[in-house]
């Protein structure tokens, strides 16, 4: 079975149900052979911890749009030994999507830079 990861906004969640994108991943990227399970700030905290739900069991994280702009998902990302787990993620070969678009500031034609970088 196919694992993936999604972390969301968890509050934009609570105010308006299409803002959860699994049911439009399942359609788009199949559901039948594939599990998706929801971080929010609730929860993403068990990504970082070694068990069932831990992020390097999984073949695939989404990070949804808006999700960084929970303080609770963007700190537990931006601490170091998180980091380096996301970073073994990549260097396994797993998949990574990043659809956030939070604080992007055209620099210049080729050039994006967030506002309030880590």
């Amino acid at each position: 079975m196919y694992r993936i990861a999604v972390i969301q906004n968890g509050i934009e969640m609570q105010h308006s149900g299409y803002v959860d994108a699994v049911p439009n991943y399942k359609k788009e990227l199949g559901g039948e052979k594939v599990v998706y399970d929801r971080y929010s700030g609730v929860n993403i905290k068990e990504l970082f911890r070694e068990g069932t739900n831990y992020l390097l069991e999984y073949d695939s994280l989404i990070i949804g749009t808006n999700a960084t702009s929970d303080d609770d998902v963007y700190a537990t990302l931006k601490e170091e030994t998180n980091k380096d787990v996301l970073a073994t993620f990549i260097d396994r070969g797993k998949g990574l999507l990043i659809c956030s678009q939070k604080n992007i500031t055209y620099i210049n034609q080729n050039l994006l830079i967030r506002k309030n970088h880590l």
